[in-house]
């Protein structure tokens, strides 16, 4: 298993590259407006996405996790559950163009793109451990849309293109997929009880997932309203930076589920050290992200997008901090969520949504994209001790400890050392992070001790 976990992750670093390189390409040929667009088709169809979801997915995996068995059934529900959805969806796609004549085609080809999604089945995947398959598909899907949009560009010059061949890749990534899942079960009939039973079941994670998306990229939305397409890009570019590291929580949720709620059948007592383990190598590797963000956050947007992007960097740098504590409140999560605590969970995400969307309708119009960017920061930091307070009285943990201690002296110490070198976004990166790690060295920090044992024993 840990190979397939070691493919799937080379494949998700891949395709979040690629992904972030088709982004680069848009925003240097079509400039911040058309990357305005693109953001705002992805925010909306996003929550379609989610829709079709609907906690079905974690339901799935959580159950799975249990019992191997029900694979079959599993996934007919959802299958079922999906294709009403869409059917749906596709007749009101048809009354809206027949009612107003028109349909911004971006957005169109996004929507089919995420009704091709819902027949993925990824969770089933995931649920079994079988990463490979989830490799294999995204690999493809990847390489399909970056191929098709640059030989698309190179005949013209036209925006359409990009979800053109996101939409082919997936059509051709979802019938790979079912092939793949036809070879581990079968479809079978079941009936509305156990259907309305199974969504009943993942109803407040659902609710939660889509309130959670509110104060996640609803911004994008609002933003689209109350600013212009330019400011709109320019956020957009800090933001699609973001999404690149999100790679790395989206992974822990997929690897860590079945494991935390096997965990917590089986020998509870061990989460505390579990919990204290993880936020340490998470504030190891994105503090000192964070760190060089506040400095290099607009030499950084200029390097990937061109020099009329710079001005987001104050965007950058805040968001950065914010994803930080998301990355933290992931783990919360995800425990949460083991626990079958999802109604909590969907209370937390409605003050998130709240807060987020009072925040964004009062900071835009007086301070534009860097209210909706200090509102994500604000947002997450209520959030984030809500949910520590929860999972302290739950397994009774302490996350600041020693260790973490000696994280935060290294931090505070590379920023000073950066505030006094003042040195270009290059030689800061490379000087700040040899720092920060011979400090740590210096101080034995546990996390950085256990991977350099590591090393020497794959060495020896």
């Amino acid at each position: 298993m840990k190979k397939e976990i070691r493919l799937n992750t080379i494949v998700e670093l891949f395709t979040k590259a690629v992904n972030f390189l088709m982004t680069v390409i848009i925003s240097r040929i079509f400039g911040p407006e058309a990357l305005g667009i693109i953001s705002t088709s992805q925010a909306i169809t996003g929550y379609i996405t989610l829709v079709g979801d609907f906690g079905t997915n974690n339901e799935a995996i959580r159950r799975i996790s249990k019992s191997e068995r029900d694979v079959s059934e599993v996934f007919s529900i959802i299958f079922y559950w999906r294709l009403i959805l869409a059917s749906f969806l596709i007749i009101g796609i048809v009354y809206y163009y027949v009612i107003f004549g028109s349909l911004d085609k971006i957005l169109l080809f996004y929507i089919l793109i995420s009704l091709i999604g819902f027949f993925i089945p990824s969770y089933i995947f995931i649920g079994l451990t079988k990463y490979k398959y989830n490799a294999i598909i995204n690999f493809l899907i990847t390489i399909i849309s970056l191929s098709l949009f640059l030989l698309l560009l190179s005949f013209k010059h036209s925006i359409i293109f990009y979800p053109v061949s996101l939409m082919t890749s997936t059509f051709i990534g979802m019938i790979i997929s079912l092939v793949f899942y036809f070879k581990i079960a079968r479809m079978q009939f079941v009936s509305r009880s156990k259907l309305f039973n199974f969504i009943k079941k993942s109803f407040y994670l659902g609710l939660t997932i889509i309130f959670a998306r509110i104060y996640y990229d609803f911004d994008i939305i609002l933003l689209g309203f109350l600013t212009s397409k330019i400011q709109l890009g320019l956020y957009s570019s800090a933001f699609k930076l973001i999404q690149m590291l999100w790679f790395i929580p989206t992974l822990y949720t997929t690897y860590a589920l079945p494991y935390t709620t096997r965990m917590i059948q089986s020998n509870i007592n061990n989460i505390p050290n579990y919990i204290i383990k993880v936020i340490n190598n998470i504030s190891l590797f994105i503090l000192p992200i964070c760190t060089l963000g506040y400095f290099y956050s607009g030499d950084i947007l200029s390097m990937f997008f061109g020099n009329e992007f710079d001005k987001g960097g104050p965007i950058l740098t805040i968001l950065i901090f914010s994803f930080y504590l998301m990355f933290c409140k992931t783990v919360f999560g995800n425990l949460l969520i083991a626990l079958r605590k999802e109604k909590f969970l969907f209370k937390v995400s409605i003050v998130g949504s709240f807060i987020n969307i009072c925040l964004n309708l009062l900071l835009i119009p007086v301070i534009g994209i860097l209210g909706s960017a200090l509102t994500t920061l604000i947002t997450e930091v209520i959030l984030f001790i809500i949910e520590y307070i929860t999972i302290k009285r739950s397994f009774k943990v302490r996350i600041i400890s020693l260790n973490i201690t000696k994280i935060f002296i290294g931090i505070t110490l590379m920023f000073l050392f950066l505030l006094f070198i003042k040195v270009g976004v290059f030689l800061g990166i490379i000087l700040g992070c040899t720092f920060y790690l011979v400090i740590l060295l210096i101080l034995k920090e546990d996390c950085i001790k256990q991977y350099k044992d590591k090393i020497y024993t794959g060495v020896k």
